[in-house]
């Protein structure tokens, strides 16, 4: 197994989205301690206490969205691009996941929020920050997979074509980015969050919690580098 060494030599600028809960949060917190800078988004009101953002100054940015209204992501990139240095990662984290239910029992207006939220969601993202990156030419890129999206699960189809989706569009991605740009699927693993638990219920709680993966989950991205472009990777899981 190769050996993760965190590369914190100076602070990155992170842009990460959904950082309302779960993985997103837990993830904007890690990084913010470790000294980098982090402009989130979510569909709620901000997740971090006025205190606690304080003690992080102008590394830390949020603006409550849909990510489904395309101006207002746009509106949203603009500013951070007018005000802060070029995106050293763009980790696109939003998602939601349908009710457990066989295919042709799955509720309609669930399975079309999932593929609205998770597909045009991950476009309207993409496509308002990549132009300004591709102008800097320097970036990662990542979408938030799942093992649902390389593999079928009984009862969450929906969820899957949607991740299955998210896997091809950021392949085909990482296939026109230019030299020194990149971009990654990439699957948590299995992390206890509101998300799984509506899936798997109690059973989630004997998975790896949101601030263990983020522990771990850090340093394997920042590790990353444009030799990967385009590979379905997984981060760290950290039980034993």
């Amino acid at each position: 197994m190769r050996t993760i060494i965190a590369k914190m030599e100076t602070s990155k600028n992170f842009v990460i989205t959904g950082i309302s809960s779960g993985l997103g949060l837990a993830l904007t917190r890690t990084l913010l301690q470790s000294g980098h800078q982090v402009q989130g988004c979510g569909r709620r009101p901000n997740p971090i206490p006025s205190a606690e953002a304080e003690q992080h100054g102008e590394r830390y940015g949020y603006q409550q969205l849909d990510i489904l209204d395309f101006e207002a992501v746009r509106d949203w990139v603009s500013a951070i691009q007018k005000q802060g240095p070029p995106i050293d990662f763009l980790i696109h984290n939003a998602a939601v996941i349908h009710e457990n239910a066989r295919l042709w029992e799955i509720d309609r207006e669930q399975l079309n929020a999932v593929l609205q939220v998770n597909v045009m969601g991950t476009f309207n993202v993409l496509q308002a920050f990549l132009p300004g990156m591709l102008k800097e030419k320097r970036g990662m890129i990542i979408t938030l997979s799942s093992g649902a999206g390389r593999m079928g699960i009984s009862r969450i189809s929906g969820y899957c074509a949607s991740k299955w989706a998210v896997e091809g569009l950021t392949k085909s991605l990482a296939d026109e980015l230019p030299e020194g740009m990149a971009a990654f699927p990439i699957s948590p693993g299995m992390v206890d969050t509101d998300m799984l638990r509506t899936n798997f219920g109690e059973e989630a709680a004997h998975c790896q919690k949101a601030e263990e993966w983020a522990e771990a989950a850090m340093p394997f991205i920042l590790n990353l580098d444009a030799s990967q472009n385009g590979e379905s990777l997984t981060t760290p899981d950290t039980r034993p």
